[in-house]
């Protein structure tokens, strides 16, 4: 290491060290710690300088407030004067006239009145012969209970006096539900789904969020009766003509290099040369030349498709290439098919294909709304968003808002109807019985559900810490696992949008044929290669017919022409030696 040209040895401490008690000193950390005291440079505001104890030797800092205006100047700090600050100019939290109090208040052996609303699973009404506290489950009451512990509080329940959570009218800007009985005084705190938003924060409080979700929709799953070929559903009509056109066409592919090839089953019998090879030879050769006709092509082709082995494959190189291409096609072909029939077989198929809020928007026959006076209605009523602004004009003009979840439920259950609300809650809703619902995957205004106070309630932090420790320790995430999971019905814990039924087109496989093509042509450079070769073995045998690749190569021409005229239509007809 070198500073201003002075080499300072590396300091030979290791974390280990760090915790031991005899700590080794760094030698030469003095000599660089005066190297950088002497530092100095003109900064933004002031010369930056360093003291001989290493502080800056100009120090000054402004105090800020963050008011309506934003930040707002309201004192000064510097080393040589210290703290000056205006009190008067300090906009306090709450809009309060003096500073608030520094100590913690204590809800110890308090008793404070609590409402909440109906809504499964967070708060739910016993249908026993409980009364009081004990007359209400849920979430939520669990989650109070462990907090009137922490905190030593006692607590009333009762329920909303009008069932609504608070919102407000526009016609007489009055609240409703839980939020006026907050500010009513009748309610110390709420304590449910209860949504925290900007426009209910206007009059009261809330603690932090107990839980993080979003909004989404709910809909009934639409039943189909399958027919009898609901098996060729994954692929469309013309998929499947050209497949099997495709199957006859490798085939007679394949029965071409067989005849061509001079090393095909067929091929080699027609264009061998019995100086050349000898007259047993010719025998052996005779006895295989219709292996690889027609049809053991074409059964050869299905069968690659299919997975499935012949008796017989191509003898010759093209062939080779055309089947190996041909097999690498049926696997493509094979796991797509069943990848979608999967889908296609055990996912009932709706006459709306709607996955994403763009797409019910976009839709009308099935009609769509959420609970009046609720914070979704509000967030509906008050987003500058496009979609947003027509979803809340549909609803409107549709008549589709309702009193409670529980009537939208079975709004729901009825058919042709999509309810948005909380993800939390529906994620529970579509767990119960009778399972025939299910939410779309799309999460829209994120939101969370806290408990609501007075506004300038002096409980508020001493509440937000004690949820923020039952975060942290996993308090809720194990009461969300009981309430979500445990207590559902329908076998899993969520379900969600089905799975997409894609039926596959012509469009989707061109890449396929392209291989098919690329093996092909391929297929057919080889079988040039092997005529040319063949030729060339003719040519350089000692007992050759043809002195020069020109003739032997027209030779070859010749027999293949005089047998396709001669045997093609009939294969079975033993082709006579050249």
């Amino acid at each position: 290491m070198k500073v201003n040209n002075e080499t300072l040895a590396a300091p030979n401490v290791t974390c280990i060290q760090c915790d031991q008690n005899n700590i080794t000193k760094w030698s030469d950390g003095r000599t660089l710690f005066e190297r950088m005291k002497a530092v100095s440079f003109a900064g933004e505001l002031h010369p930056v300088s360093f003291t001989n104890e290493g502080s800056l030797q100009f120090q000054g800092y402004d105090l800020v407030n963050l008011g309506h205006r934003g930040f707002e100047r309201v004192g000064y700090w510097d080393s040589s004067t210290g703290l000056t600050v205006n009190v008067s100019d300090i906009s306090w939290l709450g809009e309060a006239d003096a500073a608030p109090e520094a100590s913690r208040h204590s809800m110890k052996n308090k008793t404070f009145q609590i409402v909440t609303i109906q809504e499964a699973p967070f708060s739910m009404k016993k249908y026993d012969n409980h009364t009081g506290n004990a007359a209400w489950e849920g979430f939520c009451m669990d989650m109070l209970t462990e907090l009137a512990e922490r905190l030593e509080f006692n607590y009333v329940l009762h329920g909303s006096f009008d069932g609504n959570f608070g919102g407000k009218s526009a016609e007489t800007q009055e609240w409703n539900g839980m939020v006026r009985e907050i500010v009513d005084g009748k309610a110390d705190m709420a304590v449910a789904a209860f949504t925290i938003s900007s426009i209910r924060q206007e009059v009261i409080d809330f603690s932090i969020p107990y839980i993080d979700l979003g909004l989404t929709v709910m809909m009934k799953k639409k039943e189909s009766e399958k027919g009898l070929l609901a098996f060729m559903d994954p692929f469309t009509n013309d998929v499947w003509f050209l497949l099997f056109c495709s199957t006859m066409y490798v085939g007679l592919l394949l029965t071409l290099c067989s005849k061509l090839s001079p090393y095909g089953f067929y091929g080699q019998v027609v264009q061998a040369n019995e100086n050349v090879l000898g007259e047993d030879a010719m025998d052996d050769l005779e006895e295989n030349q219709e292996n690889m006709n027609l049809d053991e092509s074409t059964f050869f082709s299905m069968g690659s498709l299919l997975g499935q082995g012949t008796d017989n494959q191509p003898k010759a190189i093209s062939g080779k290439v055309i089947a190996a291409v041909w097999w690498m096609t049926g696997t493509i072909f094979v796991a797509t098919y069943t990848a979608n029939l999967a889908a296609f077989l055990t996912i009932s198929k709706s006459g709306i294909n709607i996955r994403s809020l763009e797409d019910l928007v976009n839709q009308n026959e099935i009609k769509y709304g959420t609970v009046q006076s609720s914070q979704p209605s509000q967030f509906f009523e008050q987003s500058n968003i496009p979609l947003y602004q027509k979803m809340w004009s549909h609803m409107q003009s549709a008549d589709t808002l309702v009193e409670s979840s529980s009537v939208a439920f079975e709004k729901v259950q009825k058919g042709d109807y999509a309810f948005v609300w909380d993800s939390a809650i529906l994620d529970y809703a579509i767990n119960q019985k009778p399972c025939n619902t299910f939410i779309l995957n799309d999460l829209f205004s994120p939101l969370g559900y806290g408990i609501g106070l007075p506004l300038n309630s002096p409980y508020k932090d001493v509440i937000s810490e004690e949820i923020l420790k039952l975060r942290e320790s996993g308090f809720l995430d194990k009461l969300k696992n009981e309430w979500f999971v445990h207590k559902g019905v329908c076998g899993q814990s969520k379900v969600k949008t089905p799975s997409t039924m894609v039926t596959v087109e012509i469009k989707d496989v061109l890449g396929v044929y392209m291989l098919v093509g690329g093996g092909v042509v391929l297929g057919f450079i080889f079988l040039l290669i092997e005529c040319l070769y063949f030729t060339r073995r003719l040519v350089k045998h000692p007992n050759t017919e043809y002195p020069t690749y020109k003739q032997a190569f027209k030779a070859r021409l010749k027999l293949i022409w005089a047998d396709m005229k001669l045997r093609w239509i009939s294969t079975r007809t033993k082709a006579n030696k050249c």
